[in-house]
């Protein structure tokens, strides 16, 4: 069929059972509202066609490659559509005009290959238990997956699944039902990435509950998870990348939300009054190294209930995370509970504040020197303190004592720097053809030191007997 405009192939009103297989439906110019349409019935399979269509052009409506309204059990398998404001949609509402149309149950979208559309699938009104998997959703403008209303009621989607589709350079989210709440939602096993500025990955809506996130893949320029007023919800074994954050909680009224075994890049974010008492992190791998962002609670969170829970975490380091910890890896801001932690990526969940466990010398211990002169400051003795982790120790006190008769030192009783070291201050030498100073910090293994300078060779020379 070429050259269509307004509808391409179409059950206008109906209850029948229809199978549309096997179609080219192509508009070649004006305004097309549906390339393939069907109302109402049950069980009508559409499959295997391809609708090349356009914008529709009108503010209040959009144009779909492929539309069902009031369909129940309806099968969408493996079309291609372009070129439409919307790939796929599924809708319900209006009941007022055709009885048919009031809810939709049960439909599938499988396997369709949507490209170069304004928004690949939508769904529309009360649509209950809608199936999306293994579609591949490429070069949208906007949204890959999206949720709203049909007929201005107000009235949403619920027991979603979406199951491992691939959506790839998406303009604004993988999936998204902004303030819409979406109970009993899955998404599964999925593949979300896009480079482009304006994207972020997945967004559950105000009000969305009793829902999985489980094995997904996001990669995005924004921020991976957004999560507004959620309740019930398990994030589990997903990878999720974001540029501006891995995860981002918003809004008030989160509860009884678990975020588990997550590889996480762009840390989680709790602001915007978000409460964090809404939500436990176990187990989760805070990736990115060393001063990147592992959790922040911001400052216009609700932390009325107490810190967020975020133990028995993986920060990227043996010793915990950095900033309000001791360790090396990721920052953790205030208010967040995470001791202990993961010392180990798998575990055990063992980690504690860091102490001063050992003393290292960090300088040669044997040096050459010339009596009556100061060594130069790059040879003077110095140390470094270590946590039980291996890392660096600050604020540990450690004294250095002249083992000769002449000589003097400066600077005896340094502490450690941020970098865990500590250095005499300086040590003219004396004399004698041998000469040591000891380093101690009372308690630590490999402590004390002996660092020894052997006076000048050639000039002991002449204080030798004829």
């Amino acid at each position: 069929m070429i050259g269509w405009t307004e509808r391409g192939i179409a059950q206008r009103l109906g209850t029948g059972t229809v199978e549309i297989i096997g179609n080219r439906v192509t508009a070649t110019e004006g305004d097309t509202r549906g390339g393939i349409i069907v109302s109402g019935g049950e069980n009508s399979r559409i499959e295997g066609n391809v609708v090349l269509g356009t914008s529709f052009g009108a503010g209040d409506f959009s144009s779909s490659g492929i539309i069902t309204v009031g369909s129940n059990a309806a099968e969408i398998v493996d079309n291609q559509v372009s070129g439409t404001d919307i790939g796929i949609t599924l809708a319900a509402g209006f009941g007022s005009i055709d009885p048919s149309w009031a809810e939709s149950f049960d439909s599938e979208v499988i396997g369709n290959d949507i490209q170069g559309t304004a928004h690949g699938i939508a769904l529309f009104g009360p649509v209950s238990g809608a199936i999306l998997e293994e579609n591949h959703i490429a070069d949208v403008g906007g949204r890959a997956i999206t949720v709203g209303d049909f007929d201005g009621g107000e009235v949403y989607a619920d027991d979603l699944k979406v199951i491992n589709n691939q959506a790839f350079d998406f303009g604004t989210r993988a999936y998204s039902s902004a303030g819409r709440p979406v109970p009993g939602i899955e998404i599964r096993d999925n593949l979300f990435t896009s480079s482009l500025e304006t994207s972020w990955g997945i967004q559950l809506g105000d009000g969305t509950s009793d829902g999985f996130l489980i094995g997904n893949e996001v990669s995005v320029d924004g921020v991976a998870l957004i999560l507004l007023s959620v309740s019930d919800v398990r994030i589990e074994d997903n990878d999720l990348t974001g540029g501006a954050a891995g995860v981002g909680a918003l809004e008030s009224d989160h509860a009884n939300n678990e975020i588990i075994d997550n590889r996480i890049i762009g840390g989680v974010v709790v602001q915007n009054d978000a409460n964090t008492d809404g939500y436990v992190l176990i187990d989760n791998h805070f990736l990115g190294g060393p001063g990147t962002l592992g959790v922040a609670v911001a400052g216009n969170a609700d932390v009325s209930s107490g810190p967020l829970a975020a133990t028995c975490n993986w920060w990227d380091d043996p010793g915990g995370p950095s900033e309000t910890g001791t360790g090396q890896g990721s920052i953790v801001t205030e208010n967040v509970d995470f001791e202990p932690w993961n010392t180990t990526p798998e575990g055990p969940c063992d980690g504690e504040a860091a102490f001063a466990v050992s003393l290292e010398a960090v300088s040669d211990t044997v040096l050459v020197g010339m009596p009556d002169t100061p060594l130069p400051a790059e040879d003077l003795p110095t140390v470094q303190v270590l946590d039980q982790y291996g890392n660096p120790f600050a604020g540990t006190e450690v004294t250095f004592e002249l083992q000769a008769s002449t000589g003097s030192i400066t600077g005896t009783t340094p502490v450690s720097d941020g970098d865990g070291l500590a250095q005499l201050g300086s040590w003219t030498l004396g004399d004698e053809p041998q000469q040591s100073v000891i380093a101690s910090a009372n308690g630590l293994t490999g402590s004390p030191i002996t660092f020894t300078v052997n006076v000048d060779d050639i000039f002991q020379d002449r204080f030798e007997a004829p």
